[in-house]
C-alpha cells in the first residue's frame, strides 16, 4: 500500500520532541482521549492547545487531568494525529487519508488538511471517489470537490445515480457536474434522472425543502427540449423524485382555466376557456348532458344521468374528443365529486328521503366503482377538493334530505392510509364558522378557502399546516341565490358568482400588512355575460 511521510520544514524548532519523551515515559500526562474502539490515547493538553486552534479553549480551561471523547475515530487515527502534534510528521496512506482528513478538519489543522488534499488529489479512483466526494461536500472543501469532478463527469452515468454520492452533493456542485463538457454522449434524459435522484436523496438527509427550492436553478442547466414525450410519460408513472415534490412537479405543468355552464348562444351546456385571463386558449366543447363536473390533466369529466342510468362523459380539452362510459352508480341526487389522476371520487347525496354517507372511487377508463369508507356524516350538497400531498377535503351540505338550505358546518378529509384495510381513512377537521351548501372551495397559500354556499357569499379559511380554527375573511358583496365557485389559478385565487344573468369574477388581492389572508380583499376582474349557472375549473396539464 502506497504511503507518504509528510514533515514540517521547521519541525525541530517546536519543543514537542521533549514532551514526546515525557509522553513515552508517562510523565506529566494530563489528557486522556477515548477512541471509537474504546482505547485510551494519552497526551499533554499544552501540546494539543498549541497545535490545534479549534480545541485550544477546551484544552486550556480548568485544572488537572481531562478526559475527552473522540468516538468517531479509531485509535490508529487518533495516535497518528497526536504523534504529529509532538513531531511535526505524519504518514498518510490510501487506507487512512480520508479519516485523517476528517479529524484534521475537526481540529482546525490547516496543515494536516492540506497534506491530506495533496495526497488524495492524484489518487482519486472509481473505488474511492464516493468517499472523497462525501467528505469534501461535508466540509465544503472546494479544492477536493473540484479534484473529483473530472472523474465523476467522465463516468457520469455510473456515478451520478449512487445514493451515497447524491446524499452529500450540494446544488452548486450538481450544477457543475451537469454543465461539465466532458461527459460525451450523456443524454439530457440521463441528466434529468440524475436531478430527480438527487432530489429523492434529500428524503434521506432531511434537506429536501432546501433542495426543492434550488430545483428551478438546477433544472435550467439541462436542455428540456432534448427529453422525449415518451420518456416523460414513463417517468411520471414512476412517481419518484421530482414527481413526489409538489414544488418541483409544478415546474412541468401548466394551469388551464375553464368555465362550465349553460351557453346562451348555443343553447347547450358547454365547457369553455376563459379568454379574459388566458387569451391564448380557445376551448369550446358542447356537453351532451348536465351533471357534476371535475377536471384532471387534459380531461374534463361530467358525471350525470342519461335517462334512468348514470354515465361519465370524458372530454379531451386539446382535441375536443368526447366519450361516454356507463357507470353502475346507485340512484342519488345532489352528490359531489372531485378527481385525482384517472379516478373520480363520489361523495354523499340523497335518495328517497334519505341522506347517503357513501364514498366511492370511479375508474374513469373502465367505469368500475370501488367502495371506500363512508363519510363520518351522511349528507348532500357538499363540495370536495383534492389537495396534493394532503387528501380530499369535503365541506358543508345538508343532513336533511328534504332541504337544500345550508345546514352543515362539517369539514372532513379523506386520506390515504396504507396501513388501513381499505387504504383510506377519514379525519374530522374543525367545523366551519358558517353552514354552507355547495360552497366554492380552493387551496391557496397552504390554506383551504371556502366561499359562498350561504346568503351573503362570506369567505373563511383553514390552515393546512397548523391546528388553528377557521378564520373569517373578507367576503364578496353579492346577495341572493348564487352558484359560487373558487379556484387557484397560477397562484391567484379567483371566485365566480353566477346565476341566470351571467357570472361575475373576482380576484383575492393583498391590500397591506403581512401576507396573511386576513389582509386580502376581493376585486372585480371580468364578467361572463354569455354563460348561465356556470362554474370555474382549473386543470393542471403535464407539459410533455
Amino acid at each position: 500500500m502506497e504511503a507518504l511521510e509528510y514533515t514540517e520544514e521547521n519541525a525541530d524548532c517546536f519543543p514537542g520532541h521533549i514532551f514526546r519523551h515525557f509522553r513515552t515515559q508517562g510523565k506529566l500526562i494530563d489528557l486522556r482521549i477515548m477512541t471509537k474502539d474504546e482505547k485510551c490515547v494519552k497526551a499533554h493538553r499544552m501540546i494539543l492547545a498549541a497545535r490545534f486552534p479549534l480545541i485550544r479553549k477546551a484544552m486550556t480551561s480548568g485544572e488537572g487531568k481531562m478526559v475527552v471523547q473522540w468516538k468517531r475515530f479509531s485509535e490508529d487515527i487518533v495516535e497518528a494525529v497526536i504523534n504529529y502534534a509532538y513531531t511535526g510528521s505524519l504518514t498518510i496512506s490510501a487506507e487512512n487519508a480520508t479519516r485523517l482528513y476528517m479529524l484534521a478538519h475537526n481540529l482546525g489543522s490547516g496543515r494536516l488538511v492540506s497534506w491530506c488534499e495533496e495526497f488524495l488529489g492524484p489518487r482519486i479512483t472509481l473505488d474511492n471517489v464516493g468517499e472523497i466526494w462525501s467528505i469534501a461536500n461535508i466540509t465544503l472543501n472546494s479544492g477536493l470537490m473540484e479534484a473529483c469532478i473530472p472523474l465523476m463527469s467522465k463516468n457520469f452515468e455510473n456515478l451520478c445515480f449512487r445514493r451515497d454520492l447524491l446524499r452529500q452533493t450540494t446544488s452548486e456542485y450538481l450544477e457543475i457536474l451537469l454543465e461539465n463538457k466532458q461527459p460525451e454522449g450523456v443524454s439530457e434524459e440521463t441528466k434529468f434522472r440524475a436531478i430527480s435522484e438527487w432530489l429523492e436523496a434529500g428524503f434521506d438527509v432531511c434537506d429536501l425543502e432546501k433542495r426543492a427550492k434550488e430545483f428551478t436553478k438546477i433544472i435550467s442547466k439541462i436542455d428540456l427540449t432534448g427529453i422525449s414525450p415518451q420518456f416523460l410519460t414513463e417517468f411520471w408513472k414512476l412517481g419518484e423524485g421530482i414527481c413526489r415534490i409538489t414544488l418541483c412537479r409544478n415546474y412541468f405543468t401548466k394551469d388551464v382555466l375553464l368555465t362550465y355552464g349553460w351557453n346562451k348562444t348555443s343553447g347547450a351546456w358547454t365547457l369553455m376557456s376563459v379568454p379574459h385571463l388566458q387569451p391564448e386558449e380557445s376551448i369550446n366543447i358542447p356537453v351532451a348532458f348536465h351533471g357534476e363536473a371535475a377536471v384532471s390533466d387534459s380531461r374534463f369529466y361530467v358525471l350525470g344521468s342519461v335517462g334512468t342510468k348514470s354515465s361519465l362523459l370524458s372530454a379531451n380539452i386539446r382535441d375536443s374528443s368526447v366519450s361516454t362510459t356507463p357507470v353502475p352508480l346507485d340512484p342519488r341526487c345532489e352528490y359531489c365529486i372531485t378527481s385525482e389522476n384517472d379516478s373520480i371520487f363520489i361523495f354523499g347525496g340523497h335518495y328517497h328521503g334519505r341522506c347517503l354517507p357513501f364514498c366511492e372511487r370511479l375508474d374513469s377508463a373502465s367505469g368500475g366503482l370501488t367502495k371506500l369508507p363512508d363519510m363520518p356524516t351522511a349528507r348532500h350538497g357538499m363540495s370536495a377538493l383534492n389537495i396534493a400531498d394532503f387528501g380530499i377535503v369535503v365541506v358543508g351540505g345538508s343532513d336533511r334530505a328534504d332541504s337544500n338550505l345550508p345546514l352543515s358546518r362539517d369539514a372532513e378529509m379523506l386520506m390515504k392510509v396504507p396501513t388501513d384495510e381499505s387504504g383510506w381513512q377519514w379525519k374530522k377537521l374543525r367545523p366551519m364558522l358558517k353552514e354552507r351548501y355547495r360552497p366554492g372551495i380552493a387551496c391557496f397559500n397552504r390554506c383551504v378557502v371556502v366561499a359562498g354556499g350561504d346568503s351573503e357569499c362570506s369567505v373563511e379559511s383553514l390552515s393546512l399546516t397548523s391546528k388553528a380554527q377557521w378564520t373569517r375573511l373578507l367576503g364578496v358583496n353579492t346577495y341572493g341565490p348564487k352558484i359560487t365557485s373558487l379556484v387557484a389559478f397560477n397562484n391567484r385565487l379567483i371566485l365566480l358568482s353566477s346565476d341566470d344573468s351571467g357570472g361575475d369574477a373576482y380576484e383575492f388581492l393583498h391590500n397591506e400588512g403581512d401576507q396573511s389572508l386576513e389582509n386580502y380583499a376581493w376585486k372585480p376582474i371580468f364578467r361572463l355575460g354569455n354563460m348561465m349557472s356556470s362554474r370555474l375549473l382549473v386543470t393542471r396539464e403535464k407539459l410533455e
